[in-house]
């Protein structure tokens, strides 16, 4: 079911998936990528200078371990021992032995309670989602339902210790699954696979070519709807993820990155729909100079088009109620352990 009609405004959405370390780890493991990580925090500030510059609210889906300023193990050395692990082909150790299980003085690729902070003292308000505890792939036969429960419970546990009441879920490299967890713990939307016109190629090698030509060639990007899901949640899905600069990534000319954007814009306020942008901070680490002079143009654009009345920026939290649909008051849940988690 989706919930816009040509009679709407038009939305813009940005989701920034914040990882550093937790997104992928044997990238932080890389010299030239490891640098890269070290950088995020720098581009992460000046993204937010130019949001408060151009009044952008954006969702900052945010890996949950980067919530803690420390941890440590147990008596027996485990590492998150609430955490049931999972059973993937292709990362046949424990998914917490890279952890070093210290502290952000000692770690900072692994915590990230200053930028969080940092998020939330932006003079334009921020939304502050979940993006998984570990950065755990949801949808993989690995991740079973018991797994994504303590992985979205620690997550939440994180974000309760800050007084973060989290909303939205964007999950992991894009693969939905366990829908019922995010249920059950009080999320009312996520992010979806996308519409990007290639995925509908299973081959991962020709699905990454075409993404390449996509994006070198600025072909247009769809704009969307409100969707809600047979577990009463909404989903807004990814239109266009704007690329690093790095390998063949450098390729692709800055305006051609620009240019695509605001082609999408122009098609959601033509039509009436959700333009939904997203990118990592640790991609502008890449090149921060010449990716944040595009993200920009992009916001200039976008602040334009408000001015005139003709699009609204929202984060992910706030677009079923923009669409006229009221919270279900029985959304309340209380956490074994903890004090009532009352959406």
């Amino acid at each position: 079911m989706n919930h816009n009609t040509s009679s709407n405004p038009a939305v813009f959405v940005l989701s920034l998936d914040t990882e550093l370390a937790w997104g992928n780890f044997v990238r932080v493991k890389d010299p030239l990528k490891k640098t890269q990580m070290f950088r995020t925090r720098y581009c992460i500030q000046q993204l937010l200078d130019l949001l408060e510059t151009y009044n952008i609210r954006a969702t900052w889906a945010v890996v949950g371990h980067l919530m803690l300023d420390a941890c440590h193990p147990d008596e027996n050395g485990v590492k998150h021992p609430q955490a049931i692990r999972p059973a993937y082909s292709w990362h046949p150790g424990d998914w917490f032995e890279d952890d070093p299980c210290t502290s952000l003085q000692e770690d900072p690729l692994w915590y990230g309670m200053d930028i969080v902070n940092k998020i939330r003292s932006c003079a334009v308000p921020q939304e502050i989602a979940s993006h998984s505890f570990a950065h755990q792939i949801f949808g993989d036969p690995g991740c079973h339902w018991a797994c994504a429960d303590t992985d979205i419970r620690l997550a939440v546990f994180a974000a309760q210790a800050l007084n973060i009441q989290m909303d939205s879920f964007v999950y992991p490299k894009n693969s939905i699954a366990h829908q019922t967890v995010l249920a059950k713990y009080g999320f009312r939307i996520y992010r979806g696979e996308g519409t990007e016109w290639y995925n509908r190629f299973r081959h991962p090698l020709l699905r990454k070519i075409l993404h390449f030509l996509d994006d070198l060639l600025a072909v247009p990007p769809a704009a969307d709807t409100l969707h809600r899901d047979n577990d009463n949640l909404f989903y807004t899905n990814g239109n266009m993820m704007y690329q690093s600069m790095e390998g063949l990534r450098k390729l692709i000319p800055l305006r051609a990155r620009v240019r695509k954007a605001k082609m999408g814009i122009n098609k959601a306020v033509a039509q009436g729909k959700i333009f939904h942008l997203w990118l990592h901070p640790f991609n502008l680490a890449s090149d921060p100079t010449r990716l944040l002079a595009g993200l920009e143009e992009i916001f200039k654009h976008v602040k334009n088009l408000e001015d005139a009345g003709r699009l609204v920026n929202l984060p992910m939290r706030e677009l079923p109620a923009f669409f006229g649909i009221k919270p279900d008051p029985a959304d309340v849940l209380i956490n074994e352990g903890t004090a009532n988690y009352i959406r």
